[in-house]
């Protein structure tokens, strides 16, 4: 016993028979014998090992039980013996069908395919719309229940379902409420339907027939209609079938649908108006002059086809309109102009040259475009010049422009076939403004294979140029060729023919990538000029490394990129190393700036404390003695020497003074900080002292007698007497120290 939702493939049993005989007589195969039908039998078995599974799924529904016969059967040579069994197989049921809901309509309505046609104004008063039942296909007894769901928003009807006395029977009912198609067309039901586990949706539509029980509206009463006079149109003499004297239509509008809604028109009896008894169509039957008849009322009516025939009045209020009785005329109804593409779009084309007799307003004429054929024109209304709003282009399909230009007054616009016009032709002419191209990229890359026959022409170069004659005529020139190996014919190895076709002088039997720069020019004013290259390779089809053009030239990228590759190395040590010399030169140059700046500081504080002017060093000894113990004396600085165990200091005053700006020569007060009469550099008075000995002596020191201090001098006398530098033109020893008179210029001040 199966379960009817048993998965596909699943082993149900095993087959197992026993042979005493040994070998091929021994060996048992099983089989199915004459399933019932082997499309739809879902079982198999295996042939060698006896299992049985199940390969289709079951359905209680369809099949509850299978019987059938399986033979084992041996594979002896001579013959084959077998036994057959019989196996039985019973399907058990389970939950697996849904509800069916059936819908059984009330005779007095037409269904069709879940659809109920009711017609609308059907009394409503627990009216029985159909009768519904309930089938479970399942064996297992369940529970079966119904609801019901109204799917429109806005109902005008109460519907329930009720228990009829059959079990899982019910009925539809609609308990209240009113059927109005033209409020609701149509009725959306849906019935659910659950046996506890599974459930059903029925969806139920019901359409509501149209009855004939509206009569005809119209959007207003009365109805107005405007027509201007007509004096100048040229009636027929039956202008019923002229369109362009239509007024208008009656429109009634009926709320019901099909015939109920078809209406016949009916127009009082008058001279000059006309209906349409179908379409509601007003029309003419001859002119109307403004000036005669100003004001037209009449009564129309709509009348229903169907029964009952609902009629509607309707009053009609026609007026007549004023229309101008003269129309713009053109000096020149035709007119063809020539221009050059590039004319200016700020420039007026032509203006158009029109008059009106009219007076006024009327006469005052303004110009439109009827057609602007195929390019966008502007128009100026009122004096009736022509723009173009954009550049025009002779190479584009439209070189002609027919333009129909419409003149009309200021009065009331008159609006019949004789309305006047004139024409435009415009006519574009060419001018020299493409460059000559290069159609197909294909040919800026071309390989030839070196193993091929050699042909004289590579080839034949697709080269347009848009403009027309000579504008458009082509004119080739070969400017360069470029390669990677060097051939001694290189300029003479290609010759390009005036009519596009490349060739080659000499056979080329190695790789190699040529660039061909090729000049276009075109034969207008001004000329026009395109440079194109052209890459030609030369391969070897039986080597891949350059079967095909994109591999021989990425073969010399990568050989050029290596080359690029150490020049730029190079270059960039030459860099390094160049900048590197640059920094060392500017730093030397800030240490010179730097020593040249300290260099002139030093002199000018030396100028500053140590000068002292000529005049002030060749004074008496009474005067300089009185300038030394002065204080208030201008540009004076007491500079004093440091004590000395030997020569303990006095306190006298030393004066210094700037030097003149007449003479080069400074008069420099010296006192030596480490300088002692027994040290063997001692500086002392020189010949070429004028007077100054012993003039800024102001005593003997106390710790020493006149005789031991004038034997120290003599002392300091003898040393360096020849030993002074050249530049010291006077000296003078004091008792602290020593007055040099030096002459400084600046060419050596470190040793001075």
């Amino acid at each position: 016993s199966l379960p009817e939702n048993t998965p596909i493939g699943t082993e149900l049993l095993t087959i197992s028979a026993s042979d005493a005989d040994k070998g091929l007589n021994g060996l048992i195969h099983y089989s199915i014998i004459n399933p019932p039908s082997s499309s739809s039998f879902p079982f198999i078995i295996n042939s060698t090992t006896g299992v049985i599974s199940l390969h289709s799924s079951l359905d209680y529904e369809i099949t509850r039980s299978y019987r059938f016969l399986i033979r084992a059967s041996d594979s002896g040579l001579v013959q084959s013996l077998f036994t057959d069994t019989w196996l039985s197989i019973s399907i058990k049921d389970i939950n697996d069908c849904p509800v069916e809901i059936m819908f059984l309509p009330n005779r007095r309505f037409q269904y069709d395919n879940q659809k109920l046609f009711i017609y609308e104004n059907t009394e409503i008063n627990n009216l029985t719309l159909g009768y519904i039942r309930l089938v479970d296909r399942d064996s297992i007894e369940t529970k079966l229940s119904i609801s019901l769901i109204i799917l429109d928003k806005q109902i005008k009807q109460d519907y329930e379902i009720i228990s009829s006395n059959q079990l899982n029977s019910y009925i539809l009912i609609a308990k209240q409420g009113i059927f109005d198609r033209e409020i609701q067309t149509e009725i959306n039901l849906r019935f659910i339907a659950t046996d506890s586990l599974l459930t059903s949706i029925y969806d139920l539509k019901i359409y509501l027939i149209d009855l004939n029980d509206n009569p005809s509206e119209f959007l207003s009463n009365p109805l107005k209609f405007y027509i201007e006079e007509l004096a100048n149109y040229h009636m027929i003499k039956y202008p019923i079938e002229d369109y362009q004297l239509t007024i208008g239509y009656l429109n009634g509008i009926d709320h019901d649908e099909g015939e109920n809604a078809l209406n016949q028109y009916e127009l009082e009896s008058n001279e000059f108006i006309k209906i349409d008894s179908n379409t509601g169509r007003l029309y003419l039957i001859q002119p109307l002059d403004r000036e005669q008849i100003e004001y037209i009322q009449l009564t129309a009516r709509a009348i229903n086809l169907a029964e009952p025939k609902w009629i509607t009045d309707v009053q009609i209020q026609i007026q007549v309109l004023d229309v101008n009785d003269n129309i713009p005329q053109c000096l020149t109804s035709y007119n063809r102009i020539s221009i050059p593409e590039n004319f200016p779009i700020d420039k007026p084309i032509i203006k158009i040259n029109a008059s009106d007799p009219d007076n006024g307003l009327n006469g005052t004429i303004n110009y439109r475009f009827r057609t602007n054929s195929t390019w966008l024109f502007n128009i100026n209304n009122i004096t009736g010049e022509i723009y173009s709003k954009e550049l025009f282009d002779y190479e584009s399909e439209y070189k002609n422009f027919l333009l129909i230009i419409d003149l009309e007054d200021n009065g009331n616009i008159i609006k019949n076939k004789n309305k006047n016009s004139c024409q435009i032709e415009i006519i574009l002419e060419d001018i020299n403004d493409n460059r000559p191209e290069l159609i197909s990229n294909e040919q800026k890359k071309i390989f030839l294979d070196i193993n091929k026959s050699y042909e004289n022409e590579i080839v034949l170069l697709n080269i347009t140029d848009k403009d027309s004659e000579l504008n458009g005529k082509i004119k080739y020139n070969l400017q360069s060729i470029e390669s990677n190996i060097n051939f001694n014919y290189n300029q003479t190895l290609f010759y390009l023919n005036q009519n596009g076709s490349l060739f080659i002088t000499n056979k080329i039997n190695q790789i190699c990538l040529f660039k061909l720069h090729i000049l276009l020019e075109d034969y207008g004013y001004p000329i026009q000029q395109t440079l194109i290259e052209i890459n030609i390779a030369f391969g070897n089809s039986f080597d891949s490394r350059y079967s095909s053009f994109d591999k021989i030239e990425k073969f010399f990228q990568e050989k050029s990129l290596h080359t690029n590759y150490f020049v730029f190395i190079f270059g960039l040590t030459i860099l390094i190393i160049t900048f590197l010399f640059l920094i060392s030169i500017i730093i030397i140059c800030l240490l010179i700036r730097q020593q040249h700046q300290r260099h002139k500081t030093r002199i000018i504080a030396r100028n500053k404390l140590l000068c002292s002017s000529s005049q002030q060093l060749t004074t008496s000894d009474s005067t300089v003695t009185s300038n030394i113990t002065s204080t208030s004396i201008e540009h004076q600085q007491i500079i004093r020497p440091p004590c000395s165990n030997e020569r303990p200091f006095t306190n006298e005053r030393l004066s210094i003074n700037c030097s003149s700006p007449e003479s080069h020569t400074y008069k420099i007060l010296h006192v030596p900080i480490d300088i002692h009469y027994n040290e063997k550099d001692k500086i002392d008075n020189i010949s070429c002292d004028h007077g100054y000995h012993e003039s800024y002596q102001t005593g003997t020191p106390s710790s020493s007698s006149p005789e031991q201090y004038s034997s120290e001098n003599s002392i300091r006398r003898d040393y360096m007497f020849n030993q002074l530098p050249y530049f010291v033109t006077k000296c003078k020893s004091l008792s602290e120290g020593f007055i040099v008179e030096m002459n400084v210029d600046g060419s050596d001040e470190e040793t001075r």
